[in-house]
């Protein structure tokens, strides 16, 4: 009761201040982090888009000559407002203000105010591209995190006269250093130690645990791009190879089509999704041709079997080397990576030509269980695609079709549609083959890799009027070969609806449902035998943000989660309000959220607000309560950040597991963030 009175007190105390102009919409972003997430247990670590949105930040994106690669390096538009915008500027000319762009079709109030901090216009804006101006007029960031759970978990604890399982500190440490100017050049150094590895001793004599370094030249006359160090290579619709950043399913149901550069400079501190040796693309007219090669070291589980020979059954892309287990899985396998694209770019529509080799020092072998049976297998793996995108009158038309070397195939074919000035439709078929196969590849589907899958995507986007926007989804997939989990052909369907009511530019309410049945093994077998059958996931999310002052904004969501499984059943809440006050150079956020769930079965993914280029994306199950305070200040060239967060568990005498398990209900974090920019 105390909870839902301070929840209703929030809400009043904001409730007269809601005459303001309309606000964008934080939650897509959210949501889609926060799926992604569920997708695939994992924590998104690459943020190279996020960096190049900050530089345009700093020096914005010039409207009047913006190409549509460009454009789509925001992350912000859909592939239809970028043709809108585009031919909006062909047909009436240069863009004389920014307010003309309330005059594009497509481009509600959401989506400009999400754009006006990245874009300029005026020709008299943007000098003349010089080797002195492309090195010297960009931006220079060095960034500095520091990291730490202040409680030790059971790694770090020595036992008797036996020594820590992890050999290093639980201190995490980043560096970074990059000069960027978007569009023209690149180059930089990430630095990284993780919690758990040694700095400057024992294994990690050199220092830091991880290293990356790359340089980059772009748009000089027909030379395109060429690249030098670590970059990532994304490829049509992501059936070859994809490794920026690249969201599934969410709320934000028209992004469905992979956009960004084919070739991408790497400043992240990821340690698996990236090539490493040199790139280039030339252009002549209206083809672009692009060829790169790489050579690096990685991560894998090395077997010796009885007759003495050397394979690996699984890769590892942790990047954690904390232990001598770890450390005896570093760098087993060296792979050497040729591949190339030819393009051609004619007026609204482009094709491309892909091809792609990886070979490997060692064969990769998995282990022999029944879902592995069309895995790849060996040392070498080549794969081609032919990929194309562009448009007719009001629609969007984009696809690929992939083969890998074992002659198996992979399609995705898809559409969207401006069927009203305020509707907009979406229909997406994937055909991903049980036995195709890749390393890198990424592709929109229910599972990341497009391989056992094949479905059907519909999606609607309806502005109902000015303030109110519907987004919904139905997406029906099938699986026709065994997956972990699940021991026979399987199918399922994801439904999710959502209405985003924007009361003022800083103030707006969200609500969405989500359903998702998909079979899975049910936990008991029965005599020998381990049945499939569908589990249910659904749940109902409202949110809403409102500018209770200019300074001063209030955020709260509650969420439920429900999980139906058999004779299982599992069923959660979570309720979170969190509040941000602003100063002239100094910030302070904080967020206190209650949960009570079953069991994990029903856990509850959740977006933290945090540092830049930091994600914190919150798994919660069981009871308890988390709270953070985060507080930045900001000067000309210095912006400080300082984090605290607490998560305590009231039904639990330990958090974690193994190596990671924690004595006692609470686990703190600190995290403090220094970042020096000119």
């Amino acid at each position: 009761m105390k909870t839902v009175l301070f929840l209703l007190a929030g809400i009043f105390a904001c409730a007269r201040v809601l005459a303001q102009q309309p606000e964008t919409q934080p939650y897509i972003t959210e949501n889609q982090f926060e799926e992604e997430s569920a997708r695939t247990d994992a924590i998104p670590q690459e943020d190279g888009q996020w960096q190049d949105q900050e530089a345009y930040r700093r020096r914005p994106l010039q409207l009047n000559k913006a190409s549509a690669g460009e454009l789509a390096s925001l992350g912000m538009l859909t592939p239809w407002q970028i043709t809108a915008l585009l031919r909006y500027r062909d047909t009436l000319g240069a863009f004389i203000s920014l307010y003309e762009l309330q005059a594009i079709p497509g481009f509600d109030q959401s989506t400009i105010e999400r754009l006006l901090p990245f874009v300029q216009v005026g020709y008299d804006l943007d000098p003349h591209i010089n080797w002195r101006t492309r090195l010297t007029q960009g931006s220079t960031s060095m960034l500095l995190r520091y990291t730490r759970t202040m409680e030790a978990a059971r790694g770090y604890q020595a036992a008797d006269s036996v020594a820590p399982h992890y050999l290093g500190s639980p201190d995490g440490l980043q560096l970074r250093y990059r000069y960027n100017h978007p569009g023209y050049a690149s180059y930089g150094l990430v630095m990284q130690k993780d919690a758990g590895e040694q700095w400057f001793q024992g294994a990690e004599k050199q220092g830091f645990d991880f290293y990356s370094a790359h340089a980059a030249i772009k748009n000089d006359k027909a030379l395109a791009a060429l690249l030098l160090g670590d970059y990532t290579v994304n490829m049509g619709q992501g059936l070859v190879n994809w490794q920026a950043q690249a969201f599934g399913k969410s709320a934000g149901v028209m992004n469905v089509e992979r956009q960004g550069d084919l070739l991408r400079p790497y400043a992240s501190a990821g340690e698996y999704y990236f090539y490493r040796g040199a790139a280039i693309t030339l252009r002549a007219g209206h083809w672009r041709c692009t060829a790169f090669a790489s050579s690096r070291k990685l991560d894998g589980n090395a077997v010796t079997d009885t007759l003495g020979i050397n394979y690996i059954t699984s890769l590892v892309a942790s990047g954690y080397h904390r232990s001598e287990n770890e450390l005896n899985q570093r760098q087993q396998v060296r792979q050497y990576t040729m591949g190339g694209n030819i393009g051609l770019h004619y007026r609204t529509w482009q094709w491309g030509l892909n091809v792609l080799y990886n070979h490997l020092s060692q064969p990769l072998q998995k282990r022999a269980y029944p879902y592995n049976r069309f895995e790849f297998a060996g040392q070498a793996l080549g794969n081609a695609s032919v990929d194309y995108s562009g448009n007719w009158r009001n629609l969007h038309f984009f696809g690929e079709v992939a083969a890998s070397d074992n002659r198996r195939f992979s399609m995705i074919q898809g559409l969207l549609a401006a069927v009203a000035p305020a509707i907009d439709l979406a229909l997406v078929y994937r055909h991903y083959d049980r036995a195709y196969q890749s390393l890198y590849a990424n592709a929109f589907g229910e599972s990341f890799r497009p391989a056992n899958e094949s479905g059907v995507y519909s999606a609607l986007t309806w502005r109902l009027f000015k303030p109110l926007t519907l987004n919904a989804y139905f997406d029906a997939f099938r699986f026709p070969w065994l997956k972990y989990r699940v021991n026979a052909p399987s199918a399922g369907n994801d439904l999710q609806g959502s209405l985003l009511y924007a009361l003022s530019k800083k103030s707006s309410v969200y609500m969405g449902y989500h359903h998702k049945t998909h079979d899975q093994n049910l936990a008991v077998a029965a005599q020998g035998l381990t049945p499939v059958w569908p589990a249910h996931t659904f749940g109902w999310r409202w949110q809403s943000i409102v500018a209770c002052s200019p300074a001063f904004t209030w955020k709260m969501r509650v969420q439920t989660s429900t999980y139906r499984h058999g004779s299982e059943h599992a069923a959660g809440w979570m309720l979170y309000e969190e509040g941000s006050r602003q100063w002239k150079r100094f910030t302070l956020t904080g967020r206190i959220t209650l949960f009570n769930t079953d069991n994990s079965d029903a856990r509850i993914y959740i977006n933290e607000t945090s540092m830049l280029y930091s994600y914190d994306i919150a798994q919660l199950y069981g009871k308890g309560y988390t709270w953070y305070v985060q507080a930045r200040y900001k000067t000309k060239h210095f912006t400080c950040w300082c984090r605290l967060r607490q998560a305590h568990y009231s039904d639990a005498d330990h958090i974690g597991s193994g190596w990671d398990e924690i004595k006692g209900p609470n686990k703190t974090a600190l995290q403090v963030q220094v970042e020096y920019r000119m």
